[in-house]
């Protein structure tokens, strides 16, 4: 018995269905490729307008022997922008500290302030912790500053700065991406275990004392650290100090409201493609018939 094999030819597309089709996914190709140019450009411009700030005690007014302090700096950022909290043995704060003077300046210049800290601690387990927060819903980055004056007296007290890290929303402690000390002091560690240790006697005004804190990139919204007596001090280390110099940072951008000049964009580009999608189906519509 005989089988009959039929053979189906498939209908292929003509060449104005090919050409179609090519130039439908070239202008889609294109319209993505604006899109993102535009949203970029965007991000890109409103990024840039975030420059950077400086808590700057030559301007900024702190109330003498205060734990809590609150500055704004940003008219762009509701409320405080900064603010500032000491815990731990306050109790043995003297000389109306802390308070923003002239007392210590790093050698930076007779007339520049910094936040002075001054103690007398009973025992050298004593300590006081400050901790600096940014009022920022994204958190900020660039973050540094100088503490003055982390030295050693003679026979009494040994300045010791430990416990130097930072945090975004309470989250895993951040360590510095640089700590730099000075000929008169020693940084000792890695991570958030780093620590400044006084080692020889400094002047006020000199900067043989000085240690810089940098937070680079890392995006934060509070750091922190610890002052106290290294254990080679003796059990009464008697007065001490240090001084808080001017404090750099940079807020994040916010997530933005979307500005009207991208909507404007959006929808023209929108427009064109939707008509030019209505042009083709258009043209299909005409070829098929």
């Amino acid at each position: 018995m005989a089988v009959s094999v039929c053979h189906r030819t498939l209908a292929q597309p003509s060449s104005a269905q090919a050409v179609q089709r090519k130039t439908q996914s070239s202008f889609k190709a294109r319209f993505a490729r604006i899109w993102r140019t535009l949203l970029f450009a965007f991000a890109l411009c409103h990024a840039a307008s975030a420059p950077g700030l400086v808590l700057e005690w030559n301007s900024a007014s702190y109330s003498a022997g205060s734990l809590t302090a609150f500055f704004e700096l940003d008219s762009s950022n509701p409320g405080a922008d900064v603010s500032i909290v000491i815990t731990g043995d306050t109790s043995y704060f003297i000389n109306s500290t802390p308070n923003d003077t002239t007392d210590l300046t790093g050698g930076q210049g007779g007339s520049q302030q910094s936040l002075w800290l001054a103690v007398n601690f009973p025992s050298r387990n004593d300590t006081i912790t400050i901790t600096v927060n940014f009022h920022y819903a994204q958190g900020v980055s660039d973050v540094d500053f100088m503490l003055f004056d982390i030295d050693r007296g003679d026979g009494s007290y040994r300045d010791y700065i430990t416990q130097i890290y930072a945090q975004y929303d309470a989250g895993t402690p951040l360590a510095p991406t640089s700590v730099t000390g000075s000929s008169d002091n020693t940084v000792s560690g890695s991570g958030t275990n780093r620590t400044i240790r006084g080692d020889e006697s400094v002047d006020s005004d000199d900067n043989d004392g000085n240690a810089t804190i940098d937070y680079g990139t890392n995006i934060l919204n509070s750091f922190t650290f610890t002052y106290g007596d290294h254990s080679s001090a003796p059990s009464n280390p008697g007065q001490q100090w240090i001084g808080l110099y001017d404090i750099n940072f940079t807020p994040r951008p916010r997530i933005p409201e979307t500005h009207p000049a991208l909507f404007a964009a959006a929808f023209c580009v929108g427009a064109v493609f939707l008509k030019r999608r209505g042009w083709l189906a258009r043209n299909t519509t005409r070829s098929k018939s």
